[in-house]
């Protein structure tokens, strides 16, 4: 039970970055092309066709790199840095 717990916190947690990659991505698009009133604008369907090899990179890099594994024992850089600044 709590190894699927953990399992849909992970998946979560990977979904909501996913989507916060491809809200500042578009984001980044209106803000480059409309607020900035440039003249040659490019469709948004290549823009967003662009998206996808993003989100599949940043989607293997999380997971590649463990950043979602759980913690349950504490920060061991936290507990690190609390030994290096009081001796």
């Amino acid at each position: 039970m709590l190894k699927a717990h953990s399992r849909l916190v992970e998946n979560l947690a990977l979904a909501g970055d996913l989507f916060l990659i491809a809200l500042c991505w578009v984001s980044a698009y209106g803000i480059r092309f409309y607020l900035m009133r440039v003249t040659d604008v490019p469709p948004f369907r290549d823009y967003a066709l662009q998206l996808i090899p993003i989100m599949i990179v940043w989607g293997v890099a999380f997971r590649t790199f463990d950043l979602y594994r759980p913690n349950r024992l504490g920060s061991r850089v936290v507990l690190n840095v609390t030994r290096d600044i009081w001796g």
